[in-house]
């Protein structure tokens, strides 16, 4: 054990010993007693940003999802060991897996209390919470969430789970998505949009059966390159980058999500490349067609298109501005000139009324 992890154990026992002392005074479990200290926390919490917090998500699971992905998109410190949440996608409306990276087990033990304290503020759920250790420095929690009050709207869910409900073939869905890809659990594509085909290969090239890495790095999140530890980062974006194709597009990014599909096992990614303007585009081979109209990218693609009309408009008027009026004190100057030089020839009265 080195210096750092000794005096962390020493900070953490002094905690725990006083812990012990307050449970005492209180006549309450120290356990008890921390889930306390964990509601009160996140009391605090919401009182300064509760608004904010209703908007993270219409449900518990949603919530916290939209929780971690904030987490990691405001936190770029990359440290290893900073504590960190994850939902575990086995989540669902009634039972929600929580993991929580930490190792002050107070901590851990506290944050009891913030989970039931948050989903009985802003969802008002009744819950019942397993906390078990999942490794050295890692808990696992285990809600299971009770009936809702009778304001809240009911749960929508999805009235379709067979398939072929949808009648949709994979040439309209790659036409709908074309900058998304399949992988199975060998990470090898299996399916690819048309607007990623476009970029990544030809008719000589073969894709499908292809490993993902060959075309594409994942830049962010910063995992390993395998299917496990994508899976455990499905909430958070992904940003890849494009290499071993033609040099128009090497290097080009692309941003996006992975959703994981139980029903044929494998991970979708669904994206939409990353261009500053029409000029990058167009040096990318692409067009604005290429980009599908429900994409937001086109929209900001455009808006940037008008911004820099605007700036470009901004700077001619200024530079217009700027000459008329070294016009104007060139003008004055000649004025000065004559002025002084009827002066040097005529009387001052003579020279005023021939200036007039």
């Amino acid at each position: 054990m080195d210096k750092n992890e000794s005096d962390f154990k020493n900070f953490e026992d002094d905690h725990l010993k006083k812990l012990s002392e307050y449970s005492s005074l209180f006549d309450l479990e120290k356990d008890k007693l921390l889930e306390e200290c964990g509601s009160l926390h996140a009391i605090t919490c919401l009182k300064s940003h509760e608004r904010a917090l209703s908007f993270l998500g219409g449900t518990a699971v949603d919530f916290f999802t939209s929780l971690e992905c904030l987490d990691y998109v405001l936190d770029k410190s990359d440290q290893e060991e900073r504590e960190t949440l994850k939902v575990l996608p086995k989540s669902s409306n009634d039972h929600l897996i929580l993991e929580l990276s930490t190792k002050r087990l107070f901590w851990a033990r506290a944050f009891v209390g913030v989970i039931k304290r948050i989903l009985d503020s802003l969802f008002h759920l009744r819950t019942i919470i397993e906390m078990r250790r999942n490794s050295v420095a890692s808990y696992l929690y285990e809600v299971k969430i009770g009936e809702a009050n009778e304001k809240d709207p009911p749960v929508l869910e999805c009235n379709s789970i067979e398939t072929g409900d949808t009648r949709l073939s994979v040439t309209s869905f790659c036409k709908a998505f074309p900058f998304h890809f399949v992988v199975d659990r060998n990470l090898k594509l299996t399916q690819v949009g048309l607007g990623l085909s476009k970029l990544i290969g030809d008719r000589s090239k073969k894709i499908r059966g292809c490993n993902i890495m060959k075309f594409f790095r994942i830049q962010q999140p910063k995992i390993s390159p395998c299917f496990q530890a994508i899976y455990a980062k499905m909430n958070m974006p992904f940003f890849l980058t494009i290499h071993n194709c033609h040099k128009q597009v090497e290097e080009m990014s692309l941003k996006g999500q992975m959703i994981y599909c139980p029903e044929s096992d494998s991970l979708l990614f669904l994206g939409s490349p990353v261009v500053n303007g029409l000029d990058e585009m167009n040096a990318r081979g692409l067009y604005l067609s290429d980009i599908p109209i429900h994409d937001a990218t086109r929209d900001i693609i455009l808006v940037e298109e008008q911004v820099r009309a605007q700036d470009g408009l901004k700077r001619r008027m200024d530079k217009l501005k700027n000459s008329i009026q070294e016009a104007n004190k060139a003008v004055e100057v000649e004025r000065r000139k004559n002025v002084d030089l009827l002066h040097l020839v005529f009387p001052p009265n003579v020279a005023r009324k021939l200036w007039l």
